[in-house]
């Protein structure tokens, strides 16, 4: 059974309740075969963040900051990200729902020529949009 929900608050309050979700250990049934006895063990609880950020940077850094978070392809959802082929049409569906909702236009091409360090690890990123800063009266964005 899957629980989904949704958290707000200090990051760090949020990551201790993840974190310690993340410890929590309950029975659990188990067999190899289907022909083999069925034997009480425990497994870990499963928590997989399904999380929307938003990512604040300096216009002229879009390339290099695309290149770094999306990857080479833009973020599109492509197999190889730890999204089910099943949950493909989930996502583009909420990509194209939270882009209207937010506003986001289209992230279309950037240049890959330039990309900071980061460790992704098991991290699946799907692109949503972007959205101009707005300016303030110093003509400064409002990052």
């Amino acid at each position: 059974m899957h629980l989904y929900l949704a958290t707000k608050g200090i990051k760090k309050d949020v990551d201790d309740f993840i974190n310690q979700l993340t410890g929590k250990w309950l029975p659990f049934k188990w067999r190899v075969k289907k022909e083999d006895k069925m034997e009480d063990t425990f497994i870990q609880l499963s928590v997989r963040p399904i999380q929307l950020w938003e990512i604040g940077f300096p216009k002229d850094q879009k390339d290099v900051i695309c290149t770094t978070i999306l990857g080479m392809d833009g973020g599109k959802i492509r197999g190889n990200d730890g999204v089910k082929p099943t949950e493909y049409k989930f996502f583009n569906w909420l990509t194209k729902k939270m882009s209207t909702l937010f506003g986001l236009k289209p992230i279309g091409d950037y240049n890959t020529s330039q990309v900071l360090p980061l460790h992704r690890g098991a991290v699946a990123v799907i692109g949503l949009g972007l959205k101009d800063d707005y300016m303030m009266e110093t003509g400064v964005e409002g990052i």
